[in-house]
């Protein structure tokens, strides 16, 4: 049985139908009351967050991996793909240990290759002949150096993702 609730806009007491979730009774104007309430809290936040000039970690670490990408595409433009030898690809940057599990050397430029599209999302990436042919392009010694690093843990702050993207942003203009 689903317990009575109180009307977040009139107060009156209800049952909700739809979810335990429900935060208005089934009057249609608490309802559009409701969602003038909440959409004016998300519309006050990104208000606040554009004068304040803030944004999440996550948007900044978006920025800095789209400038590294960006330059490994044209650092390695015209190189077959790095796991299966293709030479006319859909150009991906493609990662040998994903971000995922290796985030401290996420721009890592030994850590990334161009890759064809078929390896880097039908194939997860193609580890098995990533890691046999990165060996012959970067040698055993950056591999193990790569491991090493992986270990590592990291926490960016946004100021070290904004000198990441000018990093990279100067050397594929550099490239150009």
């Amino acid at each position: 049985m689903v317990r009575q609730k109180k009307c977040k806009v009139c107060f009156e007491k209800f049952t909700p139908r739809y979810s335990s979730l429900q935060c208005t009774c089934f009057n249609h104007l608490c309802v559009i009351e409701w969602n003038k309430k909440v959409q004016q809290k998300k519309s006050d936040k990104v208000k606040k967050e554009k004068l304040l000039g803030l944004q999440p970690l996550k948007y900044w670490i978006g920025l800095a991996q789209i400038a590294c990408n960006t330059y490994i595409r044209v650092r390695d433009k015209g190189k077959q793909c790095i796991s299966c030898d293709k030479t006319k690809y859909t150009v991906h940057a493609g990662h040998c240990f994903p971000t995922s599990t290796s985030p401290s050397i996420r721009f890592n430029e030994n850590n990334i290759h161009n890759q064809c599209d078929e390896c880097n999302i039908h194939l997860h990436g193609n580890g098995a002949n990533y890691i046999i042919r990165l060996e012959k392009r970067i040698g055993k010694e950056a591999i193990e150096e790569l491991l090493r690093l992986k270990e590592i843990p990291v926490h960016y702050t946004i100021q070290d993702l904004k000198e990441l993207t000018m990093y990279f942003k100067e050397k594929t203009k550099a490239l150009k």
